[in-house]
C-alpha cells in the first residue's frame, strides 16, 4: 500500500497501549469540549428564545465538526505527524464509522423483517 505506516509520507502506527491511550484522552478532551459547548448553546438558545428541539439540533450539528477538529487535533499533537494527514486519518475514521454503522442498520432491519409476523 502506497504511504503506509513506515513511508516517509505516512502516519505511524502507535504501538497498542499508545493507540489506547491516544483514544481514550481523545475521548476525555471531546467530552469536556462538548459539555463546553453544551452549554455555549444552551445559553445562546435561550437568549434567542430557541425552542428546545431547535436547541438541540444546532448542539448536534455543531458539535460533530468541533468533535471531528478535536481529534484530529489530539492525533497531530500525540503522533509524529502534521495536522492535515491526522485530518485526513480522521476523515478515514469518518468513513470506517458510517460504513460499519450502515451495516449494523441493515442487519437490524434484516433481523427485524424476519421477525416480524407473517413471515
Amino acid at each position: 500500500m502506497a504511504g503506509g505506516a513506515n513511508s516517509n509520507y505516512g502516519v505511524p502506527e502507535p504501538a497498542f497501549g499508545d493507540a489506547f491511550g491516544i483514544t481514550f484522552v481523545t475521548s476525555l478532551v471531546n467530552a469536556v469540549a462538548a459539555f463546553v459547548l453544551g452549554l455555549v448553546i444552551g445559553a445562546g438558545g435561550v437568549a434567542a428564545n430557541w425552542s428546545e428541539r431547535d436547541t438541540k439540533i444546532a448542539a448536534q450539528l455543531i458539535s460533530y465538526p468541533v468533535s471531528l477538529i478535536v481529534m484530529a487535533g489530539m492525533l497531530s499533537s500525540m503522533l509524529p505527524t502534521t495536522m492535515v494527514r491526522a485530518i485526513l486519518v480522521t476523515l478515514c475514521y469518518l468513513v470506517v464509522s458510517i460504513f460499519v454503522f450502515g451495516i449494523i442498520i441493515a442487519i437490524g432491519v434484516v433481523v427485524w423483517n424476519m421477525a416480524a409476523p407473517g413471515n
